[in-house]
């Protein structure tokens, strides 16, 4: 087991296909998670919401696999990934460090269609 195994489930939003020059696929957006609470008047509210940047890469060989799934989902659809955590660094243009956490997935579950969980080494059909 991976040390730095994470599971998120939110909202997925802002996807982006995108493809290496090989042709291998490459999927990018983010789970957005409401923190929800109870206001003055007792009423449910959301108080924050946590963004969490993935990333899915498609199978070496070129066949639709875990990337093609999770593009062709409704928008803001329920999704549950678990993968790997990195983070990037890079210089702006400004000279300033930035730095941005990624979770790379391994595999997705929509519990709200159906508890089939996808990997990214599933054979399709």
């Amino acid at each position: 087991m991976a040390i730095n195994t994470m599971t998120v489930e939110g909202r997925f939003i802002r996807p982006e296909m995108r493809f290496t020059p090989s042709g291998k696929a490459i999927l990018t957006g983010a789970i957005i998670y409401d923190h929800r609470g109870k206001d003055a008047k007792g009423n449910w509210d959301v108080k924050a919401s946590s963004f969490f940047d993935i990333e899915v890469w498609g199978r070496d060989d070129g066949q639709p696999g875990l990337p093609d799934m999770i593009a062709d989902l409704p928008k803001s659809t329920i999704i549950q990934v678990q993968g790997t955590v990195r983070k990037n660094y890079w210089d702006d243009k400004d000279g300033g460090r930035r730095e941005k956490t990624i979770l790379t997935v391994h595999s997705a579950c929509i519990p709200m269609i159906s508890p089939k969980t996808f990997h990214v080494d599933d054979e399709t059909d």
